[in-house]
């Protein structure tokens, strides 16, 4: 059978943690400042069926200190066929769950470490 369509989410959602640092993002976290999506456009170009081996490769840049936008993209390993290429862009909450401007320290953080990821693989 195919991929599940949602599963591409997920996969882009693990090269966005990687290409941030899990560390910042568990930092954000126990301040109770979350990363959140607030909107996936996803374009289904190919199916990938279960057993493929995908890679996906992410960039990501942030736009006016309010949002993250993240190119991804899903490729079939074995044929290099593009399956999936998606804009999502990702927003800072706080514990009120009201929309905050990344921080100077994130912004800092995130031009210093951002690290293309190219080898991530499912």
């Amino acid at each position: 059978g195919f991929v599940y369509h949602s599963h591409y989410l997920k996969y882009f959602e693990r090269a966005r943690e990687e290409g941030i640092g899990v560390g910042i993002i568990k930092k954000y976290y126990k301040q109770r400042i979350h990363m959140v999506v607030r909107s996936a456009n996803l374009k289904y170009r190919l199916p990938a069926t279960h057993g493929d081996i995908l890679k996906v490769t992410t960039d990501c840049i942030i736009k006016k200190n309010k949002f993250l936008r993240c190119y991804h993209k899903a490729y079939n390993i074995e044929t290099s066929a593009l399956l999936v290429d998606s804009v999502v862009d990702i927003v800072m909450i706080n514990k009120d769950n009201n929309h905050i401007c990344f921080p100077t320290e994130f912004e800092q953080f995130f031009k210093l470490n951002w690290r293309t990821r190219g080898d991530l693989l499912w």
